[in-house]
């Protein structure tokens, strides 16, 4: 334990004491409420695979903040201020929120530079101005920590935290050279044996076997835990699966499914038998394999990366899109609130809305069959003048007649036109979301060669002329350029193409020139993207791209931000604004789905916070006694 870790475990004790001998002290019970929360969201978010959080752990870390911020504001002469601000920093880093967390995180060091927190601080700090991207500004405060402190475990925490931060860039070669030092400074502490664990995996990241085996093996000199145990040996069999060394994989893991000492990593071996499986294209093996997990290991983490890779397999090896939705959903049913659920019930959601169409394009061609292009009649009832002199029932049979045959002809457009809108969206998924290539440019050509005219077809044309080109087959996507001219010369897929300017108005014209100003920014700075999104929004309403900026602000906060609120609120901008929009199915099927995940969470808050309510009155209670 560290010299700051024991300090601030003796603060705890010392309050509780006080707080059980005067028998009061809300604010204690406060700021205890403020760091479960914000200790239970840092766990859920050490877990995650990739960093990226979900609306249900961003709400542990709102809740954690809250709690802070009240022990901030209303007992100001706490002695739990510093932790308090402590807390709200990291919430706001865990939450990406990285200008927040160096606001609060400055206001500490201004105000609390003699707490023992300091330096740990500091070390955090560095880590928001390094995703801030100040790297010579977060070097200059890890610096002034390397030089102050003695302490031998937050100096191993701060090199391991640099090597990580190398480490998610892919630059393994300065990520190496910290987790090295993590190892030399901090021998006596776990956190040099996970450092020792992240060099192999930077072998085996480096396709390095070998050298990932030898450092693993020299985790032992650390004192590993029993936990840290277990994830060296299914590291150690994805060395092997990864490297193309099946048989010796194959090999470790029966001799540890055969030891009752590694059943807690059971799950996590046949999951890896279940890869390699699929390395080896035995796709069928694989399959069986992995039902198996999610069958022997029902409840544990295992069964959803099993359930995961199932649907994966059903997606880009079998497309079977119904098995795929089904393992997909298992995947949201076991974890509830992780990014991976968040993002199995988009891809649920995508193969619902494609069988949908598939279902409205089946019957739409039925119809399309039954439909005679050329009726034979003697004279076109569209066109013809009625004699207004006539008798009247006759001329109201006529007038019936004409209205019948108009309402045929205008159903019939209707048909053709929801016809090819769907050709067109389901060579949409296919292309970008199912990764589809052939199948995507088999229903475009469609749209263009079926019925010639129909006003998807520049637009089809444009799309498989895209499609070539990302598969760099220019004389192909140059084939379809060609047709484009030839059958739509003034088409603004083409002037696209030839990177010529469509003639638009000067207002529009303005527009278009934020839009591309919103989009750069969105790769740099998305908050000033969001301002110039809205203002499009707001100021230029009638204007094409203030359709595409709510669908850049829908897919910032949805896909970018995790932002839950936000992501309903420009969804149902966009239902509302747009009816007739291009995009208004796809939008209707994430609002719906989102909708359903706000009520969901609705409902655990509303659990949650009854529990919580029962543990602060029980703190109360105790600290009374």
């Amino acid at each position: 334990m560290s010299i700051i870790a024991k300090a601030r475990s003796v603060k705890i004790l010392f309050m509780v004491g006080v707080v059980s001998i005067l028998g009061s002290c809300a604010y204690y019970n406060t700021f205890y409420n403020a760091n479960q929360y914000f200790l239970q969201g840092e766990k859920e978010f050490n877990a995650l695979s990739d960093g990226k959080i979900s609306v249900a752990l961003r709400k542990k870390f709102d809740t954690a903040i809250e709690k802070a911020n009240k022990v901030i504001n209303q007992y100001p002469d706490s002695r739990w201020l510093d932790d308090s601000y402590f807390i709200i920093a990291r919430s706001y880093y865990y939450k990406g929120d990285y200008r927040m967390a160096r606001q609060v995180f400055e206001e500490f060091a201004h105000k609390f530079s003699s707490s023992e927190l300091y330096d740990e601080a500091m070390v955090w700090y560095g880590r928001i101005l390094w995703n801030l991207d100040e790297r010579e500004l977060a070097f200059f405060q890890w610096k002034k920590i390397m030089n102050r402190t003695d302490d031998m475990y937050l100096l191993a925490e701060l090199y391991s935290s640099i090597g990580g931060l190398y480490f998610s860039d892919q630059a393994y070669d300065s990520a190496l050279f910290y987790y090295k030092k993590a190892t030399d400074v901090g021998k006596s502490y776990d956190i040099a044996a996970e450092a020792q664990y992240r060099v192999a995996e930077i072998d085996l990241a480096r396709s390095k076997p070998k050298d990932a085996i030898k450092n693993l093996k020299k985790i032992d000199q650390f004192s590993p835990s029993l936990a840290l145990r277990d994830k060296m040996q299914v590291l150690l069999t994805r060395i092997y699966r990864e490297s193309g060394q099946y048989e010796e994989a194959i090999e470790l893991i029966n001799e540890k499914l055969n030891d009752q000492a590694n059943e807690k990593i059971w799950g996590d071996l046949e999951l890896q038998l279940g890869l390699i499986y699929l390395a080896q294209n035995d796709i069928e093996s694989a399959i069986s394999r992995l039902k198996q997990v999610t069958e022997k290991y029902k409840g544990k983490p295992v069964e959803a990366d099993a359930s995961y890779q199932l649907a994966e397999i059903y997606m880009n090896n079998t497309h079977d899109y119904v098995l795929a939705a089904a393992e997909y959903d298992n995947v949201t049913r076991i974890e509830a609130n992780t990014l991976r659920a968040f993002e199995s019930r988009i891809r649920s959601s995508e193969i619902k809305r494609f069988n949908t169409i598939r279902n409205r394009l089946d019957n739409l061609a039925k119809t399309i069959s039954e439909i005679d292009l050329n009726p034979v009649v003697a004279t076109d009832s569209l066109q013809t003048e009625i004699e207004v002199s006539q008798d009247p029932e006759e001329l109201k049979k006529e007038l019936e007649k004409k209205d019948t045959a108009q309402r045929k002809s205008i159903d019939t457009l209707v048909v053709f036109k929801e016809y090819y809108s769907s050709l067109y969206e389901i060579a949409e998924i296919y292309y970008f979301n199912f990764n589809q290539p052939d199948s995507a440019v088999y229903y475009f050509e469609r749209v263009v060669q079926e019925i010639p005219f129909n006003e998807m077809q520049d637009k089809a044309l444009y799309s498989l002329y895209k499609i070539f080109m990302d598969l760099n087959d220019p004389e192909k996507a140059a084939e379809y350029t060609a047709e484009l001219k030839q059958s739509f010369p003034e088409s603004q897929y083409l002037a696209e193409i030839e990177k010529r300017q469509v003639v638009a108005s000067t207002h529009e014209f303005e527009a278009d020139s934020i839009l591309i100003e919103a989009e750069k920014l969105d790769q740099v700075d998305q908050y000033q993207a969001l301002i110039l999104f809205e203002k499009l929004c707001r100021d230029y309403p009638d204007c094409n791209a203030a359709e595409k900026s709510v669908l850049n602000l829908a897919y910032i906060y949805h896909h970018k931000l995790f932002d839950l609120q936000n992501s309903l609120t420009w969804y149902k901008y966009y239902l509302d604004t747009y009816p007739q929009g291009e995009f208004y199915a796809k939008i209707k099927a994430n609002y719906d789905q989102l909708k359903s995940l706000e009520d969901a969470l609705a409902q655990d808050d509303q659990t949650a916070d009854q529990e919580s309510e029962k543990t602060e009155v029980q703190a109360e209670s105790e600290a009374v006694e």
